[in-house]
């Protein structure tokens, strides 16, 4: 009962992205899964229209991002949804390569949700308390900081 929409899924071996991919399935939605492990149950789903076996993005993020253009390449899609972490910053440097939107935030957001100095900024700007925080680039510099600041570091 799919209603012409389509879209890739990634990270279907891990329960958030099979849960999304059957969920989207339920909508009506064409789902095309990817994954970089063969599970049985992501191989088993009947959400899936397609299953695609893809590179690991955590150790191979240049080969997931090519075998993500190649998939969404050779179909039509609506829409393109990383779910795990590593897969998001596989796909960031190649996402205005893709024909079909992507399901993040923009650059610039994504880039600030990923920075701890960028998160205490905003919290301090909106008036949230923060604990006191400091970027060492030595064992010493953080020991310093803790006898000052206390523990835990």
């Amino acid at each position: 009962m799919t209603h012409g929409r389509s879209v890739l899924v990634t990270d279907v071996d891990a329960v958030t992205g099979l849960t999304v991919a059957r969920s989207l399935h339920r909508a009506g939605w064409r789902v095309v899964t990817c994954h970089h492990r063969r599970r049985p149950s992501w191989l088993a789903t009947r959400a899936s229209s397609e299953r695609h076996v893809v590179a690991d993005p955590e150790l191979d993020a240049d080969g997931f991002a090519a075998d993500l253009l190649d998939i969404a390449a050779s179909r039509p899609l609506d829409l393109i949804l990383p779910v795990g972490d590593k897969a998001i910053l596989a796909i960031e440097p190649i996402r205005s390569q893709l024909p079909a939107p992507v399901a993040l935030p923009s650059s610039g957001a994504l880039s600030s949700a990923r920075s701890k100095e960028r998160t205490i900024e905003l919290a301090d700007h909106l008036g949230i308390p923060v604990p006191p925080s400091l970027t060492v680039g030595s064992e010493g510099e953080a020991l310093q900081f803790a006898e000052r600041e206390g523990w835990p570091v």
